[in-house]
């Protein structure tokens, strides 16, 4: 069950990363641009 959590707080963390990030995995970045 640990793991999972896990798995969820990652994906917690990378969709706040893509969200705040200016170039979240370059396609969002592109398209901004």
């Amino acid at each position: 069950h640990q793991c999972r959590s896990m798995w969820q707080l990652l994906k917690k963390v990378r969709h706040f990363m893509e969200t705040v990030s200016p170039f979240p995995g370059g396609k969002h970045g592109l398209v901004k641009v």
